[in-house]
């Protein structure tokens, strides 16, 4: 997939250039704009900022929001670059293409995961997928919900301890990637309390110690840790580099730049310095897993 995406990127910047048929679209002059996942943003700040200093008058601006204004930035502005935490949409590519005349090509700039935290001194060390179901599912298909920790087994004190659940709401990649692969796509329990962004849901879990919550795993905290989980073999898989690089943890995901081919030359420049070995090599910097080649 990684190998598909690079060649896309290759051949769209290669072939780029007037749209037959499509109507005109805003361009911000002199500006390239990277809009969505505040997941993504993480990389894409640090690669604008890497692009940019030795590169006087180029100015690549981030703007950290939600997967879901992606797509709309990429229809508004044939030059953004749309950054999201899950895959785009049929209705949404199917949106720019009809504005654009084309349909937008991806390109993978890191692999990222989604955690399962939890407050320092919470006595379990792994959870099924099943039993996250429970916790977090309106209607869980392998059991009851979990309303407490002695519920998942918990001991103690913590037996009786209430399950205090962080999350998201509809539209950012966190959300979509949990709810399809942990929840099958069914609806979330009425006691998640949504947060905007993962650093968020992260310290609303630092401040309970009955708390859990999903996140990006790239916001870790001294208050906080993160469960493994139980993979289809069965056995424990906490989410480690290599762990989340070979899909064995079982919330992996891609982070996306989604772009218009019919984009401006600067944004195609950016773009190849993000799929470069230097920006390989920023992407590692901030602590990311760089997409393979």
């Amino acid at each position: 997939m990684q190998r598909i995406a690079a060649l896309a990127l290759c051949a769209a910047i290669a072939g780029c250039g007037a749209l037959p048929g499509a109507k005109p679209a805003k361009e911000t002059a002199g500006v390239t704009r990277v809009v969505g996942s505040s997941s993504t943003a993480i990389f894409a700040r640090a690669l604008a900022v890497q692009y940019m200093q030795s590169r006087p008058g180029i100015e690549v601006r981030v703007v950290s929001t939600s997967s879901s204004d992606g797509p709309k930035a990429l229809i508004e502005d044939l030059s953004a670059i749309g950054m999201m935490s899950r895959a785009l949409q049929d209705k949404e590519r199917d949106a720019i293409a009809k504005k654009h005349g084309r349909a937008p090509q991806e390109v993978i700039v890191a692999i990222d995961a989604v955690g399962l935290y939890v407050f320092k001194d919470n006595p379990l060390q792994s959870l099924s997928l099943e039993q996250a179901e429970r916790i977090f599912g309106a209607k869980p298909r392998t059991g009851k919900r979990a309303e407490t920790w002695g519920d998942l087994g918990a001991a103690g004190d913590w037996a009786s301890r209430p399950i205090l659940v962080f999350g998201f709401e509809s539209g950012r990649g966190a959300y979509d990637v949990f709810r399809e692969l942990v929840l099958g796509g069914g609806a979330f329990q009425p006691r998640v309390q949504a947060e905007p962004v993962s650093t968020s849901v992260v310290q609303a879990v630092a401040m309970d110690p009955g708390a859990i919550g999903y996140a990006s795993v790239y916001f870790r905290t001294a208050r906080t840790r993160m469960l493994a989980l139980h993979g289809k073999g069965g056995e424990a898989v906490a989410p480690t580099e290599e762990a989340i690089a070979s899909g064995t943890y079982p919330l992996s995901r891609p982070l996306f730049f989604y772009f218009n081919p019919g984009a401006p030359e600067s944004t195609q420049a950016f773009l190849r310095f993000v799929q470069s070995e230097e920006g390989r090599h920023v992407v590692k910097a901030q602590g990311g897993i760089p997409a393979a080649q």
